[in-house]
């Protein structure tokens, strides 16, 4: 840390009130190690500023966690200091004390969760203002998903992300030029960020179209009910669940099993929509992905997929495929009986 942002920061820390809780989550990349170094400084010269660590394998990295929807996957220095700072003020005040970035009454209501990465450097001359334009988006967007419960719940999350310090995300990114900000894996804005018009188009998209990585990380979040509930109000299943379980890991599928078993209970027609996209999966998925699977479509596929269980039941599979393929014909017959 140089010497212009260690003051930066010491006449920041004298102007705030009350404690600023911030989280570090590490993967245990090299990065993690710096931002950890990072934050300690900031604690130091700013003590309001409370600083807790937690482990996160599954993430993709490591970064520092302003509010449950501002991650900041940096060193924030030079440029991207000023802008960090006020992310943390913004991350304790009242949505009212917010800046505005749409007319009142006027934000959009998100339909499905939505993830956005936006990628800076910290010589970016335009990042700050598309940083603080992101920042007061995002933080202005809590509360807006309500599921059929009634429950709120805060599915929109920006990360933002120096190309540099995770140069390997950028170039996976095909990132040329900063700021860049990506919607989900699919959108994306380059240059002139209007903030407004991004939230537009995640409150618009349809949810069925969600990512896999949007859904895993919901999942992970422990809130599979969320996703249960989204799939029953657009009676049907959504791709991204059917990826999860073919192809993601044992937590991952853990997650978009207990969605599935919630959706089985509630809306078991829904439910059997699964069924043959999930078996078209079987054979390339490994035995773990196979065994869960069988588990999942033995409580939810429709009766005629009860041969093809039979003969995994008594074909060349390994002895932990077979029982559960005979669990899955026994769940079978006892949901007909």
């Amino acid at each position: 840390m140089n010497t212009a942002d260690q003051k930066t920061l010491e006449t920041w820390g004298k102007s705030i009130d009350g404690n600023i809780p911030v989280t570090i989550v590490l993967n245990g990349d090299s990065q993690g190690k710096e931002i950890k170094k990072f934050c300690d400084q900031l604690s130091s010269l700013a003590p309001q500023v409370q600083v807790s660590t937690s482990r996160n394998d599954e993430s993709e990295f490591s970064y520092i966690k302003a509010s449950e929807n501002l991650r900041f996957a940096s060193i924030p220095q030079d440029k991207e200091l000023e802008p960090f700072l006020e992310a943390l003020q913004i991350s304790v005040k009242s949505r009212s004390d917010l800046p505005e970035v749409l007319p009142e009454n006027q934000f959009p209501a998100m339909k499905s969760p939505a993830v956005f990465e936006l990628f800076v450097t910290p010589q970016c001359v335009f990042c700050p203002t598309a940083v603080k334009g992101m920042v007061a988006a995002v933080s202005n967007s809590h509360g807006s998903i309500e599921s059929t419960d009634g429950n709120e719940s805060n599915f929109v999350t920006l990360y933002i992300i120096d190309g540099m310090f995770y140069n390997e995300k950028a170039a996976a990114q095909g990132i040329k030029s900063v700021p860049t900000l990506i919607l989900d894996d699919g959108f994306r804005w380059t240059g002139s960020i209007k903030a407004a018009e991004a939230m537009e188009m995640a409150a618009n998209r349809d949810p069925a179209a969600m990512g896999a990585d949007t859904m895993e990380g919901i999942l992970m979040e422990g809130k599979a009910g969320f996703i249960s509930d989204l799939m029953a109000g657009e009676k049907k299943i959504f791709p991204a669940i059917i990826e999860i379980l073919a192809k993601g890991k044992w937590s991952e599928r853990l997650g978009a099993m207990v969605a599935m078993e919630d959706l089985i209970d509630k809306h078991p027609t829904i439910a059997a929509q699964a069924a043959e996209p999930l078996w078209a999966h079987f054979e390339k998925m490994d035995d773990s992905a196979k065994g869960d699977a069988l588990y999942i479509l033995g409580l939810c596929a429709p009766p005629h997929f009860r041969s093809a269980f039979a003969d995994v039941a008594k074909g060349d599979f390994s002895d932990e495929v077979k029982e559960a393929a005979a669990e899955a014909v026994e769940a079978l017959d006892d949901a007909t009986k």
